[in-house]
């Protein structure tokens, strides 16, 4: 309970006018970060009744550096959810891991095992459940890996 509390306390400070009243309304919401190049995928978010969608820029594909992720956004938010007027997007950013499907990858970049480290050296290992690589920040001793999601 305390830290809920502390949680509420940060979002109602941190969040710009408005918008964390807009979240406590949040009564559905939809987490999809695959498959939004597919034929009707957008249309099917647009058309349901989630009040918040969290959804990967999908343009860091490798092959999908054109994707229109400004215009599937505006589609998006333009749609009522079912609490809300206009659905509430966010970006899930992944900070912290490569992985070999992004456009950023190198054809001479070697990935980690798990024993053995990558080339280049700040690919350190995997993530065993997740399947992506952890890669060093040059300022920490050990390797990082954190989702963001930004509004």
């Amino acid at each position: 309970m305390k830290n809920r509390l502390i949680m509420h306390i940060f979002l109602s400070l941190a969040l710009p006018f408005g918008l964390f009243a807009q979240l406590t309304s949040v009564q559905f919401f939809a987490y999809q970060i695959q498959c939004l190049d597919e034929p009707g995928a957008i249309d099917s978010i647009v058309d349901s009744r989630y009040d918040m969608v969290i959804l990967e820029p999908t343009r860091t594909e490798a092959g999908m550096e054109d994707f229109d992720a400004a215009a599937m956004v505006a589609a998006i938010e333009a749609s009522p959810g079912t609490a809300l007027s206009n659905k509430i997007t966010l970006a899930y950013i992944d900070i912290g891991q490569a992985e070999e499907w992004r456009y950023y990858w190198e054809p001479w970049w070697v990935p980690p095992t798990e024993t053995e480290p990558g080339v280049p050296d700040f690919m350190v290992t995997i993530d065993p459940d997740l399947s992506l690589i952890h890669i060093s920040e040059p300022t920490r001793p050990l390797y990082i890996s954190y989702a963001v999601f930004c509004l």
